[in-house]
């Protein structure tokens, strides 16, 4: 096992159980191959973006729980620019010219797909 080269970032793309929502010990496939330098024994970080921040009359609140009125107030979907949360990690066991496929080796949340993946 070894960490990812630094430039590679991809996407989980597809699970081998064909669930959404997927957590330990499964396999899944991401958007990242051999011809992206994604080596056998690599192991990633799984990243999920923050839920966004609106400001309210209340203080901060999620946009999700953030009424009509405030969401459209808001310039964009967030008031804040939020940072990715590491929520697992993962390590490549066979790789494809375009894709691999890694198990899910910890995560602190559900994995989702669209769950972005780059070096710890």
């Amino acid at each position: 096992m070894q960490a990812a080269n630094e430039s590679i970032r991809g996407q989980i793309i597809k699970s081998i159980s064909g669930h959404r929502v997927f957590g330990r010990q499964e396999t899944v496939f991401i958007n990242q191959g051999s011809q992206h330098g994604v080596r056998q024994g690599d192991v990633f970080s799984v990243n999920r973006k923050s839920p966004g921040i609106v400001e309210s009359g209340g203080g901060p609140i999620y946009t999700t729980d953030a009424s009509r009125w405030n969401r459209m107030a808001s310039a964009s979907d967030s008031d804040y620019l939020m940072p990715e949360e590491k929520v697992g990690k993962m390590m490549v066991y066979k790789v494809f010219d375009q894709l691999s496929m890694a198990i899910i080796l910890h995560s602190t949340k559900p994995l989702r797909l669209q769950d972005s993946v780059t070096t710890p």
